[in-house]
């Protein structure tokens, strides 16, 4: 799979194409490859982008949330964690948190 991925636009102007002329010339109109026209005739092929399955960054708090924080949260649910610098990773583990053990942070101080 080379080159840029094609977009809607050019789907749409390839079927439009696709009416009154061959499979090769209204790929070649479209700017795109044939092989690529043929996956949208047989409808093997979808302009939407997938979300990805596998984490792009490492887990800054990977261990250090379950090992110090859970225990803490489990203790004092109204401790207050935002002293952190990544606070944003702090707030998705925690809802996680929140959707793992039924526990709910009304109360926790906000910055």
């Amino acid at each position: 799979m080379s080159g840029k991925p094609i977009t809607q636009q050019q789907v749409n102007l390839y079927m439009s194409y696709r009416k009154d002329h061959k499979q090769t010339t209204a790929a070649a109109q479209a700017g795109m490859s044939e092989r690529t026209a043929r996956r949208i005739d047989t409808g093997q092929h979808s302009t939407i982008k997938q979300p990805r399955a596998y984490r792009t960054r490492k887990d800054p708090l990977d261990g250090a949330f379950e090992l110090h924080l859970i225990p803490l949260l489990k203790a004092d649910p109204k401790v207050s964690v935002w002293q952190s610098a990544s606070k944003q990773q702090i707030e998705i583990k925690l809802s996680y948190f929140k959707q793992l053990f039924g526990v709910t942070y009304e109360n926790i101080p906000q910055p």
